[in-house]
């Protein structure tokens, strides 16, 4: 439970479990004050769809937001940003054809997405 936490509320890295590899998220977006940024997708640490579950991504860096999460090896991932509003509507990112977006994570290693998102 410690490192789900950790990804998810302290934006620290632990290694990741035997048989999942670090997936980075770099995701170029603007927001005005009181918006949070977020990640979500088709795997149990990306929340499964479930915006309830999905990973804040760390503005430390803005207009990059940051944060890693263990993800199964040589795996098919889509995922999709968000932004949540402090009235807690959120607003999905706005990819063209309306569709998500989809990589592969490696045997080994970390995979690094490096992402602008536009609303």
């Amino acid at each position: 439970i410690l490192p789900a936490v950790c990804d998810r509320y302290h934006v620290c890295t632990p290694a990741p479990p035997a048989g999942q590899v670090a997936a980075a998220f770099n995701a170029t977006a603007t927001t005005v004050v009181g918006q949070q940024l977020y990640v979500t997708g088709n795997q149990a640490a990306l929340g499964n769809w479930n915006t309830g579950l999905a990973v804040p991504l760390d503005p430390g860096a803005y207009p990059v937001w940051k944060n890693t999460v263990a993800l199964p090896a040589s795996t098919s991932v889509q995922y999709k940003y968000f932004r949540k509003n402090d009235d807690g509507s959120i607003t999905w990112e706005n990819l063209p054809g309306g569709g998500n977006r989809a990589f592969t994570t490696p045997a080994v290693g970390t995979s690094t997405r490096t992402d602008t998102v536009t609303w």
